[in-house]
């Protein structure tokens, strides 16, 4: 299965302040559906290969409820390395967010740590069920991300 690859050219930018070197900044945002055996405890889902040298300056996800039932269901955000692993770390930005529960549908979790983060190696960005959904529902997970790509 392929992956989604970044296209440049369809990427908004804004440029940086001089004080974080004066490049420019990639406003990515990507949705990614995710069926109901994808929301087993454990499954990781690559959502968005990123090239080398990406830099993470902030980030936004939200999601449809994908669990129905007593709410259980939390995601953890972070990277996975495409062929070198030495950077994975599958909670690098959000640690058991419960967006994807039922009730919380258009709720929004900001990043809460990777803030300046640089991955020297080419990676998915990921999401993983670290808890399972108690009744599992298809829907969809929305990542809105700020990074500077190429940076050294």
């Amino acid at each position: 299965m392929a992956f989604p690859t970044l296209d440049y050219n369809l990427i908004n930018k804004s440029e940086v302040p001089s004080a974080l070197g004066g490049e420019a900044i990639q406003l990515v945002h990507v949705a990614k559906t995710f069926v109901t055996g994808a929301l087993a405890v454990g499954k990781v889902t690559a959502v968005l290969r990123m090239p080398a040298n990406t830099r993470y300056v902030d980030l936004y996800a939200d999601a449809d409820d994908l669990d129905s039932g007593t709410p259980a269901l939390t995601f953890d955000v972070g990277i996975a390395g495409v062929s070198d692993t030495t950077y994975d770390d599958i909670d690098c930005f959000l640690d058991g967010s419960t967006i994807g529960q039922a009730g919380t549908g258009g709720d929004q979790a900001m990043l809460q740590a990777g803030a300046g983060l640089l991955v020297p190696v080419e990676h998915y960005i990921t999401i993983t069920a670290a808890v399972a959904a108690a009744t599992a529902v298809e829907g969809d997970v929305r990542l809105g991300i700020q990074c500077v790509l190429g940076t050294s």
